[in-house]
């Protein structure tokens, strides 16, 4: 053997090491921690079903007059500075003139920008996912780790008389595959929030003057609420279940016995 083939056989080894020390560390540790932290987000002031209707209070919406009085200030600057109007913006007008009936006709407000500025992202829910996300991030992280660290412990056809020998690893296994499943699907959730929401303010943006649309967006904001909530309430369920597995069967997941049957639990 090389010795180059022995540094790396070396190098393996206390990678696999590493595997091992980390992943016991999540199961036996971390993810108890952070089912207590999430437990006590679910339960405190942060993510209080009693504070549903105050999400709308973050929201920022100008009024239908802001835009009359902004096109008022604006028509008002136009006829006291008409003798130094900008050729460019005369051909324009030209243009806009002489376009057809059909051309000309009002489908809603031309949006430049909003009277006030920019209308910001609800600042309740951007908090709420802050709090959330690095959660999801490290779950799917550690489910990597765990994946992995089982499917290294698995031992070899030869090392068992028995594939029942396998049957609690490989239930561990398809557990934290089907939970980091999920997991994965709460980061749709939060994109989906702001595509959702993005094309709500545009059409409030055109019309300005439909109450309904501006309903749509604060109903959306309760809604990502609730589920922020619902989320934190499955992570920390699934931090606590993928801790109870590992840990109620540690010695088994680590040595696998051949010589009887066993069953998970």
């Amino acid at each position: 053997m090389s010795a180059k083939s022995t540094y790396a056989d070396k190098n393996m080894e206390a990678y696999v090491e590493r595997i091992k020390t980390n992943a016991e560390h999540l199961a036996k540790d971390i993810f108890p921690k952070k089912a207590l932290e999430l437990d006590e987000l679910v339960n405190g002031s942060t993510l209080d079903t009693a504070n549903l209707s105050k999400v709308s209070d973050s929201a920022d919406f100008p009024k239908p007059e802001d835009f009359i009085l902004a096109s008022a200030g604006l028509e008002k600057s136009d006829l006291n500075q008409k003798e130094n109007v900008d050729e460019s913006m005369q051909s324009k007008k030209r243009k806009y003139d002489h376009l057809s009936k059909s051309e000309t006709e009002i489908s809603g407000t031309k949006v430049i920008l909003f009277p006030g500025g920019a209308i910001k992202s609800n600042q309740t829910i951007i908090d709420l996912l802050k709090h959330i996300k690095p959660y999801v991030i490290h779950f799917l992280d550690s489910s990597a780790m765990l994946k992995l660290w089982i499917q290294i412990l698995i031992p070899q056809i030869e090392d068992f008389k028995a594939e029942l020998s396998l049957q609690i690893q490989e239930e561990s296994l398809a557990e934290i595959r089907a939970i980091e499943s999920e997991v994965a699907t709460y980061l749709d959730h939060i994109y989906k929030y702001y595509a959702v929401r993005g094309k709500l303010v545009a059409k409030f943006a055109k019309y300005p003057h439909v109450h309904d649309y501006k309903q749509s967006i604060l109903e959306l904001d309760e809604k990502m609420f609730m589920t922020a909530r619902l989320i934190a309430l499955e992570l920390r369920n699934h931090y606590t279940s993928v801790h109870d597995i590992l840990i109620k069967n540690l010695e088994k997941i680590k040595k696998p016995r051949s010589d009887h049957t066993i069953s998970m639990y």
